[in-house]
């Protein structure tokens, strides 16, 4: 837990009495009708997470929180060819959705502000259209509108395009696009003694972005390469903010407008028939109204991973090291000057495995943080 002035190591992780137990429960359901060859496709799912949360300190208080999510959504896919004009492929979809959240705080005493329980229905309608003509140009729209009770309705779309010339193996793509963002329960209402408050005036996140790449194909498609240009704008941005006085947290909205853009790189090969490799590497420049660098955004992120297949394909081995580069971070030490500090980065190295034994029963394994990095 972080300890506090008057001590020495104020700001600080250090170690506590305090008990935390959490209780997770995730559930999916899924059933899928394709009619006329695939032509017409039905899809209706139901999600369910349940999560628990509760915390006990020396003196025996209890507090804690529980949070619901029971989600439906039923898609129908409209699938049809017209080769007489343009040679097109349609794909025309539809969706609904119904999200319901629920949520109870509750503080160590029976009429503790903290004590609340709240519920939000949602309900979303979805529609997309892609095509494609020739198998060489790709468009797609969609767009989404959210019915909300606790905010204010929202409709968000995105635009995308793809052209692929075969003679070379190049494409280029582009698209664009907005997103709203609710804040969460837990972001409004929540409440951790003696360190966290909700804020129940929280504005919804809203995102304006654009992307274009180019990616190339060499050596029979056995070697591609995509490289690709990011710009996004956020408004009302969620950030934590901390008051030095009662040592309490909360969330708040940036005024302004948090701007991020930056470069993508990714490739991958097929070095033998059993043998794959790829890799990515991000740069990303984020800045918050104003032009301060944003923190727990790191500048350079990248990957390489590496499959083997064997046995026949009954076997795989998958190597992946993943790199964070240095970050900034909130500093909570109020003896010092400093409010923001710089982490140093980090490589992961995972490991897994996996052989099927028979057609029903197959064992796997895996090993995170191989080497052991402290981060």
């Amino acid at each position: 837990d972080f300890d506090f002035p008057p001590t020495a190591t104020n700001g600080l992780i250090i170690d506590t009495l305090d008990e935390q137990k959490n209780r997770q429960f995730y559930g999916r359901v899924q059933v899928e009708l394709s009619l006329f060859d695939d032509h017409w496709v039905h899809q209706g799912s139901v999600q369910y997470a349940d999560t628990k949360r509760e915390y006990i300190n020396p003196s025996n208080d209890l507090t804690g929180n529980h949070g619901q999510r029971l989600k439906f959504a039923y898609q129908n896919t409209v699938n049809f060819q017209t080769p007489s004009f343009l040679d097109a492929d349609h794909h025309v979809t539809v969706a609904l959705q119904r999200e319901e959240q629920d949520f109870v705080n509750r503080g160590a005493v029976p009429d503790a502000l903290e004590n609340q329980e709240r519920s939000e229905p949602q309900n979303s309608y979805i529609g997309e259209y892609r095509v494609g003509f020739a198998d060489q140009l790709f468009l797609s729209a969609g767009v989404r509108h959210d019915d909300n009770r606790m905010f204010r309705n929202a409709t968000s779309y995105r635009l995308a395009a793809a052209w692929r010339l075969k003679e070379t193996g190049t494409r280029l793509h582009a698209s664009h696009g907005t997103a709203v963002t609710n804040p969460g329960f837990f972001e409004l209402f929540g409440f951790f003694p003696d360190f966290f408050l909700g804020n129940p005036d929280l504005k919804p996140e809203e995102s304006r972005s654009v992307d274009v790449g180019l990616e190339q194909k060499f050596f029979n498609d056995r070697l591609t390469l995509d490289v690709t240009w990011f710009h996004a704008n956020l408004e009302n941005e969620i950030v934590t903010i901390f008051d030095f006085n009662t040592f309490l947290s909360t969330v708040d909205n940036l005024v302004g407008t948090s701007k991020r853009n930056g470069i993508e790189v990714m490739a991958s090969a097929q070095l033998t028939d059993n043998l794959s490799i790829g890799g990515s590497y991000t740069y990303t420049n984020s800045r918050q109204p104003g032009g301060a660098p944003e923190v727990r955004r790191p500048r350079h992120m990248g990957s390489i991973n590496a499959n083997y297949v064997f046995a026949g394909g009954k076997g795989n081995v998958n190597l992946d090291v993943s790199y964070n580069g240095k970050q900034l971070d909130n500093e909570f030490v109020s003896a010092t000057p400093e409010s923001v500090v710089t982490l140093r980065g980090y490589v992961l190295v995972t490991l897994a495995a996996s052989y099927k034994l028979t057609d029903h029963l197959e064992i796997y394994g895996r090993v995170e943080n191989l080497v052991d990095q402290d981060y």
